[in-house]
Order: C-alpha cells, then sequence, then structure tokens
C-alpha cells in the first residue's frame, strides 16, 4: 500500500491493492484448465513417480552404507 494512501487515504490517492477474491478466482481457473490436460497430469504424474523412486534408492543406498 502507498504511503500517501495510508497517512491521506481515498481523497489523495486510490488503493493499488488486487482484491484476493479476484486473484483466488483467477488461480482457480488456472488450476482447472491445468487438470483439464491430460497430457500434463501425466507429465505431472511421471516427475512425482520418478522423484519418489529416486529419493527411495538414496534412501536404500544410505541404510546399505551403514
Amino acid at each position: 500500500m502507498c504511503q500517501t494512501y495510508h497517512s491521506k487515504g481515498k481523497t489523495e490517492r486510490g488503493s493499488n491493492l488486487i482484491k484476493k477474491e479476484l486473484v483466488e478466482e483467477q488461480v482457480l481457473k488456472w488450476i482447472r484448465t491445468m487438470l483439464a490436460d491430460e497430457q500434463i497430469v501425466d507429465g505431472i504424474m511421471n516427475r512425482l513417480k520418478r522423484e519418489e523412486s529416486q529419493g527411495s534408492a538414496e534412501l536404500e543406498k544410505d541404510l546399505n552404507i551403514q
């Protein structure tokens, strides 16, 4: 928020803040669009599986060292 708006109010200057409802609506719209694309969802799932298997392999390696 601008210092002028904070100290003198709306008469001097309008708020530069964005309404959270507007931002939330746009973010949810974007998420819905991404989830509707099967290729994107498949890519995310593949990446998660890869990261999970890499994490498991590192844990197994650490356990075998001890």
